[in-house]
């Protein structure tokens, strides 16, 4: 008999299908779009990166947003301006254990016996 997560003991059995049901098929997509232009006195360019995984696992998934903005705006012949700039957010959800975190201690001192 085993505990189980919901804390009810049940037989130590196979489970049928058990391999089939724990992995399904992953996949990465990404996606973009810009938007550019300019002039004399300037440029921009302004552009949305998208990028979804979802992993063999259940319930394993990211979620990227990338936002870039790019622009020069030409104040004199002896000035410029330029501005760079980028927003990201990032969703990360059940995300597997990698082999470095087995090195990790947190903080933790290793016993001296």
């Amino acid at each position: 008999m085993l505990l189980w997560y919901d804390s009810i003991m049940r037989p130590y059995v196979a489970q049928p299908n058990n391999i089939r049901d724990l992995y399904r098929d992953g996949y990465t997509t990404t996606a973009n779009a810009s938007v550019q232009g300019g002039g004399e006195q300037g440029s921009f360019r302004f552009s949305y990166t998208r990028k979804d995984y979802k992993g063999l696992f259940e319930g394993f998934k990211i979620k990227d947003n990338n936002f870039n903005f790019n622009g020069n705006l030409k104040i004199s012949n002896a000035i410029n301006f330029k501005l760079v700039s980028t927003y990201s957010t990032n969703f990360n959800h059940n995300a597997p254990a990698t082999n470095q975190d087995v090195f990790v201690t947190y903080g933790i001192p290793a016993s001296s016996t």
